[in-house]
């Protein structure tokens, strides 16, 4: 099969793509070889010249990769490739398990970006108090309400647009509902889509996106 996004790569440009979807958030092009294979100048530059990957300076003079929208279409489009010439046996077994995960995402309609989360935060190494949470305030406490406005204004497994959401939680900042959602993301019964119809997406539902895997969600449905 032959696959216009991800034709010519080689084993280590492969690999890097499913780092960085892997990561979801960008990574600090020293810290790839932590993760995976070293990305050496022409492949970045190559990544780059598809338009796979957005190369941004970060602190102290490192390049920070991270994938575009069409690289997050050739990461998924690699989950079910077969592997590139000369693969290493490290990369065709990688292929094989992700062969399996593309399985998966296409019996059930999702993209690749809705099943990535980034890792948490690393603490510091000299923790500090914890500050004080409220209800308005705290992302913990935040999950609850988000749980609690979903039920005031939908059944439990309707689909609710998070513009409505949000209309529903006055007074909760936005960056506190992202956090929340974002930690909701994972959890079993709730699904965040994107909204496949994007002509039928108004400016308060554009405006209302998570931003989540490189890609906007529109919707939220919990069904437990």
């Amino acid at each position: 099969m032959v696959n216009d996004l991800t034709s010519g790569l080689t084993g280590t440009e492969v690999t890097v793509l499913l780092v960085l979807a892997a990561a979801v958030d960008p990574v600090r092009n020293p810290d790839l070889k932590l993760l995976g294979p070293a990305l050496e100048a022409p492949s970045r530059r190559k990544l780059q010249r598809n338009g796979l990957v957005d190369v941004e300076p970060g602190a102290r003079r490192a390049l920070v990769l991270s994938l575009t929208d069409k690289g997050w279409a050739a990461a998924a489009e690699l989950l079910e490739s077969p592997p590139p010439p000369r693969a290493t046996p490290q990369l065709r077994a990688l292929l094989t398990f992700g062969a399996s995960v593309g399985r998966y995402l296409r019996r059930e309609s999702l993209a690749l970006g809705e099943v990535m989360t980034p890792a948490a935060p690393v603490p510091a190494s000299t923790p500090s108090a914890p500050a004080p949470t409220t209800p308005a305030t705290g992302a913990a406490s935040t999950v609850d309400l988000v749980r609690a406005a979903y039920l005031r204004i939908a059944a439990p497994g309707a689909w609710v647009a998070l513009a409505r959401l949000r209309a529903a939680l006055p007074g909760v900042p936005r960056d506190t509902v992202d956090d929340a959602l974002r930690e909701l993301y994972p959890e079993p019964g709730v699904h965040i889509v994107a909204e496949d119809n994007l002509k039928a997406l108004t400016s308060e539902d554009r405006a209302a996106a998570l931003h989540l895997g490189g890609r906007p969600l529109h919707a939220i449905r919990i069904t437990r």
